[in-house]
């Protein structure tokens, strides 16, 4: 951290905030005669916290004391799966009354630098990947209270940080406007889609058994090979998207698995791929010219060629709709890992019009969707565009370059001195303030 503007100091956070791991949570603590409310890492949100689901346990009286949060406390994702959401935080702004925390969570309490200064450091930093660049851990990738205690910022005279807040704020209440405007337009060209696919299955026509038009419902290989380095795509749920196979982030099979996993499941161009376990409905018609290894998360329909004939096309179509993906949900349960059953999928009773309307109804359905696409693309670019921004105005300000200098301004190094006096005065003998 070098190049700092006159009047600033760079300082260890311990030097000017308490951080502190949440209590943990244990059967012990279910019930209680001392229950209180409790923040965890899934309140935490990019956006701010999320207190429509708090839980509650038991916290002794000092318990509650340690563990209680104060305005003005910054709230930090202690732990994640991915290294992107790592040092997440949010502020707390005593929404809730007698309110503490737990231990996915660590709470930084200001020692003297503003907490919205502080609040804004970490979502930089966290934005930048830099916390997660701390985490240690496999699979579950921990920053812990000594990793981010030692964690260095920049620490500018206080009137600065004022400054550089106020900036900050009002930057960001303009890109809000913005955003909500760009997520209220993608939602209205979402319920276009819906409804251009709907009309697909809303003219007259018998509706007959998905199995009765079909040559062969199946799924992918229940137990698919090992991967390897290049080789057959291997394909799972999250490649069916918006209508279309995905490769990017696939892994691999060789040619034996590829020969394995065949033997249940061979995609052939103009199979319908639909996606059955977890997220439920997702649906791609097999282009030509395309080979990949098929998980169990997958189903497949290859149509028959006879007087019930239906375009692969036509039937991917409806089958997106969201009617339809409603019903394919509705069939497959509410447990916590949704599962289509292929049983339920050869039951399912899907519409056939006249092959001549199939067609003229895929024409002007590709035709909406084409234009659709391109408006959503077109507001996919802006958004990133607006969270560009955002990082760039955190990145100007914590470099000094957001706001001018005042040099009567009380210096960065005064300010982490009171701090430090603060520290020694509320330390208690023999224990650490930021354990």
């Amino acid at each position: 951290m070098s190049g700092l503007p006159q009047g600033w100091v760079e300082a260890a956070l311990t030097d000017v905030a308490e951080v502190r791991l949440g209590r943990q949570r244990s059967p012990k603590t279910h019930t209680g005669t001392n229950m209180r409310p409790y923040l965890r890492a899934a309140n935490v949100t990019w956006q701010g916290l999320a207190l429509g689901d708090v839980k509650e346990m038991h916290f002794d009286p000092a318990e509650v004391e340690t563990y209680r949060l104060k305005a003005g406390d910054v709230l930090v994702a202690e732990a994640s799966g991915s290294r992107s959401e790592v040092g997440k935080p949010a502020i707390w702004r005593a929404e809730l009354h007698d309110c503490c925390f737990q231990n996915t969570l660590l709470r930084v309490r200001s020692r003297g630098p503003l907490p919205e200064y502080l609040l804004y450091f970490l979502k930089s930093e966290a934005l930048e990947g830099r916390l997660g660049d701390v985490a240690r851990g496999v699979g579950i990738y921990h920053i812990g209270a000594a990793g981010l205690s030692t964690y260095r910022l920049p620490v500018p005279p206080l009137d600065e940080q004022r400054r550089i807040v106020n900036v900050i704020e009002e930057h960001f209440s303009r890109l809000d406007a913005g955003w909500r405007l760009l997520v209220s337009l993608m939602n209205r060209i979402e319920r276009l889609r819906g409804a251009v696919l709907d009309r697909m299955h809303q003219i007259d026509s018998r509706e007959i058994p998905l199995d009765a038009v079909a040559s062969m419902i199946t799924d992918g290989d229940h137990r698919p090979p090992p991967r390897v380095a290049s080789g057959v795509p291997h394909l799972t749920a999250k490649h069916v998207r918006k209508g279309r196979l995905m490769f990017d982030g696939c892994t691999f099979v060789s040619e034996e698995g590829y020969a394995q996993t065949s033997r249940r499941y061979a995609p052939q161009a103009g199979d319908v791929v639909i996606t059955c376990v977890g997220t439920i409905g997702e649906t791609a018609v097999v282009p030509e010219g395309v080979r990949f290894s098929a998980d169990r998360n997958l189903a497949a329909v290859r149509l028959q060629d006879d007087q019930n004939h239906m375009t692969p096309q036509y039937l991917q179509m409806v089958l997106s709709s969201p009617s339809y993906r409603q019903l394919l949900a509705a069939a497959s349960g509410s447990t916590a890992q949704p599962h289509l059953y292929l049983r339920d999928l050869r039951a399912l009773k899907v519409p056939v019009p006249a092959l001549y309307d199939q067609q003229e109804m895929v024409r002007e359905a590709e035709l909406a969707l084409s234009l659709a696409d391109a408006l959503g693309t077109t507001v996919e670019r802006s958004l990133h565009r607006s969270a560009q921004l955002r990082r760039s105005v955190l990145q100007r300000a914590f470099s000094g370059r957001l706001t001018g200098q005042d040099p009567t301004d009380e210096t960065g190094t005064e300010l982490l001195a009171r701090g430090t006096t603060r520290r020694a005065v509320t330390a208690k003998p023999g224990r650490r303030n930021d354990d």
